[in-house]
């Protein structure tokens, strides 16, 4: 993929669209409905576009497979209403929003950054009468949106209220609101999407000396510095957006995330614990609580916590495959399959799912099932040497030498590095079948 080498605090009119996907939160500063063309795309810009609309596609394909699987999870549905907004395809997003909203009403998401984005799609669609009730929205639960203020104002120029569109500029004026500055972010925002953290570093530095308060250049940068390995900078800049009592729900995650990776499980818990006051719907903070309490041996409290995730989020598989862990290192082998069923039923597609049941049916001693997971595994991922070593040992268990004699060959042509390992096995085996021709 083509990367961008310089910094253009102002980027091509073209790029907004793929910029609003990446600026988690600052949602529609400056959009194409409102903002003015500042250049002609250039032929490695276009070549990018181009990449990003296949993998956009190929997204959206996904994430219908996630929602025909849970049509009642409203993260994916927002998930693929951000990605019809990239394409432009508003009047899909709008849907999307709106089922998203429908489903979690009581979701402080919903009460924010969903409005936020659907205000954004209906303004590209020209109902701005629409675009004015959702940004009212978010205000209603952030007077001091700087986002909604500045989209609402656009929104009531446009139909003439322009007695109205002045009392919201006025409200911007008192919380030093700077459209431009957003544009400038938003772009830093896209270079880290694309893995230019030191240049958009450079862009978030800058933006603090121009303006001290601004908290999403802050959290921009701390963001920079957990990519770029600087976990006490990230967290000197987390701790600046404190002193300042923003509510940014990025600047919870990461600081949890860096205690996690900094093997600080009391304080990530704690910090985890303390924000999920207020956002008790965020599915990974409680993903983070989950690790740092099993990192602790705590494997009952990670388990209510994966839970409480997948209540949240019901079609991550992720979460299924982490709390069967679980159990079975409590020995609830029942419970352990019981997830994993669910992970296959989720995606009957997933080789690993597949392989990850058929070992427990292996400990309830029942090969049968076993087996015929196995066999679906290797159906889907025929490259897997672990799944024929797997194979080989129920085989040879049930005293089908000649498969398991297979399987374990197979395997050694898979994994060479291991051949020893099988070779051993393989004689073992050998051994098993002369003797039974002897007898």
């Amino acid at each position: 993929m083509k990367k961008i080498m310089s910094v253009n605090p102002n980027p091509p009119h073209i790029l907004a669209s793929l910029i609003l996907a990446f600026s988690l939160g600052l949602a529609a500063f400056c959009q194409p409905g409102f903002g003015k063309d500042s250049g002609r795309v250039q032929p490695s810009e276009t070549g990018l576009l181009e990449t990003r609309v296949i993998d956009i596609k190929q997204a959206i394909q996904a994430v219908s497979e996630e929602i025909r699987r849970s049509p009642n999870s409203p993260m994916a549905y927002c998930k693929r209403a951000r990605k019809y907004t990239q394409l432009g395809l508003f009047k899909e997003a709008i849907k999307d929003y709106s089922k998203a909203i429908s489903l979690n009403q009581n979701s402080s998401s919903a009460g924010g950054f969903v409005y936020q984005m659907r205000g954004y799609c209906k303004v590209q669609i020209g109902d701005y009468k629409g675009s004015i009730s959702d940004f009212s929205k978010v205000l209603a639960s952030n007077p001091k949106s700087g986002a909604a203020l500045y989209n609402r104002a656009a929104a009531y120029e446009k139909i003439g209220r322009k007695d109205l569109a002045k009392l919201d500029r006025m409200a911007l004026s008192k919380i030093h609101f700077s459209p431009e500055s957003c544009q400038q972010i938003s772009y830093a925002r896209y270079l880290m999407h694309n893995g230019e953290y030191t240049q958009a570093l450079a862009l978030y530095e800058r933006k603090i000396k121009e303006e001290p308060s601004n908290s999403f250049a802050y959290m921009g940068r701390a963001q920079c510095f957990h990519k770029l390995n600087q976990p006490a900078k990230a967290l000197e800049d987390i701790k600046k957006l404190e002193s300042m009592q923003t509510s940014l729900a990025p600047c919870s995650v990461l600081k949890a995330t860096i205690l996690l990776e900094g093997e600080k499980f009391d304080e990530c818990i704690e910090a985890c614990t303390k924000e999920l006051t207020s956002r008790p719907n965020n599915a990974v903070l409680l993903i983070l609580s989950a690790k740092a309490h099993k990192a602790k041996g705590d494997f009952r409290k990670a388990i209510e916590d994966y839970s409480n995730a997948i209540k949240i989020d019901p079609s991550n598989t992720e979460n299924y495959s982490a709390r069967s862990q679980l159990y079975e290192r409590l020995g609830d082998l029942t419970k352990a399959l019981k997830d994993c069923s669910h992970m296959v039923s989720l995606n009957s597609k997933d080789s690993s799912a597949l392989c990850t049941r058929a070992l427990l049916y292996r400990k309830l001693k029942e090969n049968d099932k076993a087996l015929e997971d196995l066999n679906n595994a290797i159906r889907i991922s025929p490259k897997d040497e672990f799944l024929y070593a797997k194979r080989a040992e129920i085989y040879y268990s049930k005293r089908l030498f000649s498969e398991a004699l297979k399987d374990y060959t197979k395997a050694k042509e898979l994994d060479p590095a291991n051949q020893k390992y099988y070779e051993n096995y393989s004689k073992k085996i050998r051994e098993e079948i002369s003797s039974s021709l002897s007898k």
